[in-house]
């Protein structure tokens, strides 16, 4: 194309974990960078919700994994190494008496709020939200993005998607060298719940895995660090299989059962509740993951990937978004020599 590394225009599509590793690590080492998101902030599944100046919910990922720490590829970032590492914080949960010995390990949260860590990330990025991408076209100079509400975007030279795999089958119908496997790749949805009581209520636990039939996780959203804990907030999850069956419910039909369920936990009568609202993740968890890091079409030009390549975890994600990058800062450097 004529063009030298630091001239390719390259679009990253969704600001998730995946997205916002593989932005970082090309910003990093002077690529120009444009992230693409259709939510309305940084985060995707590693979200939070603010209600009020005091009420706020992490009504996606719940935690990170213990061992999960600043990972290589930020070692170099332009992001100050104490923004990122103040922005984690770890988490005790205590889990009851049948799981004494989890509670005492911890776990990595947010701070404030769960997505900190990846608002850290996008700093200096230029991240879009609100784009939600409807259609990819292969032009001989590069990549045409169409959105939604039928913008098309300037060419980009690289593409790399990061948007969960049941969304690229269709954004890349036309395409069936990647279609076709990411048709094997299986995600579940998940209605969440977040509760915030007039007064404490305490269950004997801050989180608990699968404590009713119908609830997966139960977490004391207050309990976590740099939460208020005057505000007594309690998420819920529902199970992936009650999830997709009611899938096609409206959030206020599935607001009363999934509330029914957190009163059956906590084994006693629920105090008054003073917010109450329930989300669906259509796409929150992956079952069957890709098998490898990435798909890879047109030359390396275009490069899927997320999460759901290669497990269910924010670390899958990282480490998708992490090799994506070092696919195409290779195929840079050989294109240069």
């Amino acid at each position: 194309m004529g063009q030298t590394g630091q001239e390719l225009r390259i679009a990253v599509l969704g600001a998730g974990a995946a997205g916002l590793t593989c932005a970082r690590i090309l910003h990093d080492r002077g690529r120009a960078v444009t992230v693409l998101d259709k939510g309305r902030g940084i985060g995707g599944r590693v979200a939070s919700r603010r209600v009020s100046e005091v009420l706020a919910f992490d009504h996606g990922a719940p935690s990170l994994p213990e061992n999960m720490g600043i990972p290589d590829d930020w070692s170099n970032t332009a992001v100050p190494a104490d923004r990122l590492s103040s922005s984690l914080r770890p988490w005790k949960p205590f889990s009851g008496r049948k799981a004494l010995s989890r509670g005492r390990h911890s776990r990595l949260v947010g701070v404030p709020t769960m997505n900190a860590p990846l608002k850290a990330l996008a700093e200096g990025i230029d991240v879009r939200l609100g784009a939600e991408i409807a259609e990819v076209e292969r032009e001989e100079s590069g990549w045409r993005l169409i959105l939604s509400d039928g913008t098309m975007l300037p060419v980009f030279d690289r593409v790399i998607s990061t948007i969960p795999a049941p969304q690229a089958q269709q954004v890349y119908a036309a395409f069936p060298s990647v279609t076709e496997p990411l048709s094997a790749v299986k995600m579940a949805p998940c209605w969440t719940v977040m509760l915030a009581f007039e007064e404490p209520v305490d269950p004997g636990f801050d989180l608990a895995c699968n404590p009713t039939p119908l609830l997966s996780l139960l977490v004391r959203n207050s309990s976590k660090p740099g939460r208020a804990i005057d505000q007594h907030c309690w998420v819920a999850h529902a199970r992936a299989a009650w999830s997709r069956e009611c899938l096609e419910m409206r959030a206020d039909e599935v607001l009363p059962l999934l509330l029914n369920e957190v009163g059956g936990a906590f084994g006693r009568r629920l105090p008054s509740v003073l917010y109450a609202a329930a989300h669906r993740w259509r796409y929150a968890r992956t079952e069957t993951p890709l098998g490898r890091p990435f798909l890879s079409m047109a030359n390396g030009t275009l490069l899927l990937g997320g999460d759901w390549a290669l497990g269910p975890d924010i670390s899958h994600a990282i480490e998708s978004g992490a090799a994506m990058a070092r696919a195409i800062l290779e195929e840079l450097r050989t294109c240069l020599v």
